[in-house]
């Protein structure tokens, strides 16, 4: 009997021999997790600002397309007007004379009309010569599509966006007078990339 009791395990002895954390291995763990959540925090603050001007990028060729389409479709000239910061607006030239406002559209989350300094032109080489370099002018699509200045002349250019303080999140348009199409490319720190 006294056998038995002695290979039967204390109460004592089966919590102590079950495997568990010390404190300071419990706090490295907690303190790799706060390190990792930390940079992933960082990541994503970054990321989200890049969304951003990717995002603003598209909400302008989209407004842009839709001048277009509107051009082509009532047989008028659109204008185009960038105004600062953040806004696109189309105007409708009626027949004979006057004009009429059809959409005003601003940008969302902090995108405006920006160049960073440091940033070179794109690679369809049309200049930098402000944060649009339609501005001051008429610029409109024509009913054949083309995108044309006040003279009627096609007109190629460019439209860069950003966030202020954030050059990750440089976007630039580039129009093709000729023909009105358009091209949106996204700045990686380094070079242009097509996007």
């Amino acid at each position: 009997m006294d056998r038995a009791r002695m290979d039967t395990p204390s109460s004592s002895r089966r919590f102590s021999s079950t495997g568990g954390f010390t404190v300071p291995e419990l706090l490295i763990a907690v303190a790799l997790f706060m390190t990792l959540t930390g940079m992933s925090v960082s990541g994503f603050a970054s990321a989200s600002q890049a969304i951003k001007g990717t995002a603003g990028m598209r909400q302008v060729m989209g407004q842009l397309r839709i001048a277009r389409d509107l051009a082509i479709s009532q047989r008028r000239s659109m204008v185009v007007q960038f105004v600062a910061p953040n806004e696109i607006r189309t105007v409708r030239q009626e027949i004979p004379s006057g004009t009429t406002t059809l959409n005003q559209y601003f940008l969302e989350g902090n995108v405006e009309y920006l160049h960073f300094g440091s940033v070179p032109d794109t690679p369809d080489g049309f200049g930098v010569s402000g944060d649009v370099t339609f501005e001051g002018e008429i610029s409109a699509f024509r009913w054949d599509g083309r995108f044309v200045n006040e003279d009627g002349e096609p007109y190629s250019g460019n439209i860069f966006l950003g966030v202020q303080g954030q050059p990750h999140t440089q976007r630039a348009i580039t129009i093709f007078g000729g023909t009105g199409r358009m091209r949106g490319y996204a700045w990686n720190g380094t070079e242009w990339q097509e996007d």
